[in-house]
């Protein structure tokens, strides 16, 4: 996925939705049959383990959904193409897997809690990741250049629901893979 880029509102809903359904199987099929041992396995480079990214995660989306979700309920109109805000192609650029440095420093209101209900975790992520790919179904009528949703870097600083859109895969994504790296070092 490309956010930097003014894309086909289908293309765009259809790369994020196919992002988001790839993260959501590996919770499904491979997260949730870890033992704990795996789960909680502390990483080689002194990162998190697979239940603290998830915990990241779902600060995130606990942030994120609840501004998200009244946007769906707004009338359809038809856009063609979807913009990134300058903001946002920066965030977007900076959290890119593919692009972005290898590490940041996460804020403090994010880090993962010191302890953990691995399973509560794991099924909370989930619940997220399925309500954001409903409502990814229903934004994709929607005006999502125009709307904008407040960031969780400060209140004052709010970025377009299409680079929001963006920046939540992306970033799911960078922490997914980190989790997958601790399996890989098994």
């Amino acid at each position: 996925m490309n956010a930097n880029q003014i894309s086909d509102v289908a293309v765009y809903f259809n790369e994020l939705y196919q992002g988001l359904e790839k993260q959501l199987e590996q919770a499904e099929r491979v997260y949730r049959q870890l033992p704990t041992a795996a789960l909680e396995k502390p990483s080689v480079t002194q990162g998190w383990n697979i239940v603290q990214c998830l915990d990241h995660l779902n600060s995130y989306y606990q942030h994120y959904l609840p501004r998200i979700a009244p946007a769906a309920e707004n009338p359809d109109q038809h856009i063609g193409m979807v913009k990134s805000g300058w903001l946002g192609k920066y965030l977007c650029k900076m959290i890119d897997p593919d692009r972005g440095p290898k590490r940041y420093k996460a804020m403090k209101k994010h880090h993962p809690a010191r302890k953990l209900d691995n399973i509560e975790v794991i099924e909370e992520f989930i619940r997220h990741s399925r309500e954001l790919k409903s409502l990814l179904e229903k934004l994709a009528t929607k005006n999502i250049n125009c709307i904008r949703i407040q960031s969780s870097i400060h209140p004052w600083i709010s970025l377009r629901l299409s680079d929001t859109l963006s920046f939540l895969v992306l970033h799911n994504e960078r922490h997914i893979r980190q989790g997958n790296r601790n399996l890989a070092s098994n």
